[in-house]
């Protein structure tokens, strides 16, 4: 019975060591999450460019003025890509595309409302 226990807060020990022991790789960890947020914005402005490029020529209005949108967000994202990034790191934003898509939504609609 001794032994069990005895192990079993070995485990737990070893455990809890790890896990502190792993807290000063967290410059590693901001520089993947630069790498990770970086490559989501040239994804999103490709995305934004795409569909200006395909709706440029519709004969509706509405689509028209999208795409004149999907423009401008892309000027948005890539002259403003250090400043976003460095605001979700400072959140620590999960790294889930539809988080990073919604965060930079939501940063460019509130630039364009000021």
């Amino acid at each position: 019975m001794n032994a069990k226990v005895l192990i079993i807060g070995l485990m737990i020990a070893f455990g809890v060591l790890t896990g502190v022991l792993n807290v000063p790789g967290i410059s590693g960890e901001t520089e993947d999450l630069t790498k990770l947020y970086e490559r989501s914005i040239d994804k999103k402005i490709e995305k934004c460019e795409s569909q200006a490029d395909l709706l440029h020529t519709s004969r509706s209005v509405t689509l028209r003025n999208y795409a004149d949108l999907q423009v401008k967000k892309a000027q948005f994202l890539d002259a403003e890509k250090e400043m976003l990034i460095n605001i979700m790191i400072q959140r620590r934003l999960e790294p889930k595309r539809y988080k990073i898509e919604h965060f930079l939504d939501d940063q460019f609609y509130r630039s364009i409302t000021k």
